[in-house]
Parts: structure tokens; sequence; C-alpha cells
């Protein structure tokens, strides 16, 4: 982490610690310690990592990148199990730029254009993991889950009863069995 992050986190801490146990009037130390709790999350996320934060009635909101609508469309079409060779080709620079960033910046567009690559390379451990990543978001686009939970099937079809993905499997999937 970059020095003014950790600066803004440990000013965060101090002033919700003067809002837990200061003497001041409770109206300033209620200030202090949403002030110190935003600036923690701040440093948890990282100044390049957050595109908008958001105080309402309902608390803080933290919004995560957004693909554009083209995105969404390559990613969902090179996720397919037979892409076409230009879809494969614009992939490419997608798949370089969803590694480039950061994990808390990937959207589930990203990770199932990571999982999609690591299947086809056959690492099935890191696309499994890769692809409840992009679960673990819970996608607002409903080809994009689809897809998630698609490509979690093929990646099961192929794995090894005893790889560490199945291991991961019995702890992280608890899809109800009927």
């Amino acid at each position: 982490m970059e020095p003014g992050v950790w600066i803004a986190v440990i000013f965060g801490g101090i002033l919700i610690l003067g809002g837990l146990f200061g003497t001041l009037k409770s109206g300033i130390r209620g200030i202090a310690i949403f002030a110190g709790a935003g600036l923690i999350l701040f440093g948890a996320f990282g100044p390049d990592n957050v595109k908008n934060i958001e105080v309402g009635k309902e608390g803080v909101k933290i919004t995560r990148y957004q693909p554009t609508q083209q995105e969404r469309e390559l990613a969902l079409n090179l996720a397919q199990d037979k892409p076409s060779p230009e879809i494969e080709k614009e992939g490419e620079r997608f798949i370089e730029q969803a590694e480039e960033r950061t994990p808390e910046q990937r959207s589930p567009e990203d990770y199932l254009a990571l999982a999609t690559e690591k299947w086809r390379a056959k690492d099935y451990d890191a696309a499994l993991a890769d692809v409840f990543a992009g679960m673990a978001l819970n996608p607002k686009n409903i080809r994009t889950k689809a897809s998630l939970i698609h490509r979690k099937g093929s990646i099961y079809y192929f794995l090894e009863p005893n790889s560490d993905g199945m291991k991961f499997y019995t702890v992280a999937d608890r899809t109800p069995r009927l």
C-alpha cells in the first residue's frame, strides 16, 4: 500500500478511537466515528480501486469498476465454448486489461474472461477460483451469472476427483442437493 493510504487508515483508526473513548459531545463523537470508518474503507479499497463512495440512509455504498456494454458482450462471447477467431483476438486485449486490474477493481465479466482463459489452458483449479470470485460479486447481469455457472460446470466436468478444486468445491459451493 502507498504511504498516503497507510496514513489515511491510521488517522481513521485514531478518529474511531477518539469518537468511542473521547470526552467530546456525542454528535461530534458520532461524526469522528463515521469519518474514521470512511477513511478505513478508503484505505481498504485503495484510492485507485474505488470508483465512487456514496453516503446515505442505507450506509456507505462503494461502487466497483463497471464494464461498458461492449466489454460485457465481448466477455460473454469470449466465454462461449468455441468463439470465433475474431472474438478470441479481441478477447486477448480484454483479458490483459482484466489481469492488470486489482481484485478489488475486477468485475464479474473480468472474472468470467479470466476463468475462461484458464479453463482453455487446462488450469482448472485456477479457473474455478476465478469463477467463485466472479460469483461472489453477485452479478446483476443474468447472462453473466449464467455464463459463470456454465463455466463452473464445464470446469467440474474436467476436474480430477482428488484435485484441489474438488476439495474447494466441497467447502465453497453450498448448492442444495435434491
